[in-house]
């Protein structure tokens, strides 16, 4: 039995159909990725003259901190000290004490707490810029 080129082109066509109805996600499963009351906290990462700046939009989750929000969006290397963590790196880019270190700045406003203690809100602001060390000495040369 011969089938006709119509016939062969309806049969593709329709497989084609219900090859895209299998993989387009279901509106269930997107509803399920979407963290607990929506919303989105925008990140900058400010590298001074080095390169232009990072822009990402992170999920907003409770209990988010300005560092969890970094820690998603780059490659961070961190340090304790006396009970403080301090970023020491950004995407490769490292702080040199007493001449350039990473500072956040939430909404415009400069961090006054340590950036794994601050919490971020749905729509907040966070910036990182790589500037002239404030904090520490310049090592003696």
């Amino acid at each position: 039995m011969k089938i006709s080129s119509a016939a062969a082109r309806r049969k593709a066509l329709l497989w084609i159909v219900i090859a895209f109805l299998l993989a387009a996600p279901s509106y269930q499963s997107l509803k399920a990725d979407t963290p607990q009351g929506g919303g989105e906290v925008k990140l900058i990462i400010d590298y001074g003259q080095r390169e232009a700046l990072l822009k990402k939009a992170v999920a907003w989750q409770e209990q988010m901190t300005v560092l969890d929000v970094l820690s998603e969006s780059a490659t961070v290397t961190k340090e304790k000290i006396e009970g403080y963590t301090l970023v020491t790196a950004i995407n490769g880019v490292h702080t040199k004490p007493g001449e350039m270190a990473w500072y956040y700045s939430l909404n415009g406003k400069a961090g006054e707490v340590m950036s794994d203690r601050q919490k971020v809100e749905k729509d907040d602001i966070i910036r990182w810029t790589f500037l002239e060390d404030s904090c520490t000495p310049k090592p003696s040369e």
